[in-house]
């Protein structure tokens, strides 16, 4: 299956279709030690070009092929070991371990806010 995405980004107020149900959410937790530190950081990745393309295209491929509560680790490339290639993209030595969790949320984006909650993974 081939899907359509166009590049150029929409004159506001005009949507793309994966916005028109406000349920294209991303919760981000950051963890250390297995404690949820995440009200006291901010999380930054950093993309090569092609780094950002082959991220994105196996996004959506995972997408495509979706699968609930699936999930892939990645690991950053360690001296003197085979690298490898996880989710398009080699991560740096030194990086942190990147857990990519993908779940449906049961509330859009407005209920959320109403709510004026956090969303627990």
């Amino acid at each position: 299956m081939e899907y359509k995405v166009n590049l150029t980004r929409p004159v506001r107020p005009a949507t793309d279709s994966f916005e028109n149900d406000d349920d294209n959410l991303l919760a981000v937790e950051v963890l250390s030690k297995g404690k949820h530190i995440s009200q006291d950081c901010r999380v930054m990745l950093t993309f090569s070009r092609n780094g950002l393309i082959g991220f994105a295209t196996e996004l959506l491929r995972h997408a495509h092929e979706w699968k609930e509560s699936g999930h892939l680790h990645i690991y950053h490339i360690v001296p003197d070991e085979d690298l490898v290639q996880r989710v398009g993209v080699y991560l740096t030595l030194g990086s942190s371990e990147v857990i990519l969790v993908f779940s449906d949320f049961e509330k859009t984006i407005e209920e959320l806010a109403k709510e004026g909650r956090r969303v627990d993974l």
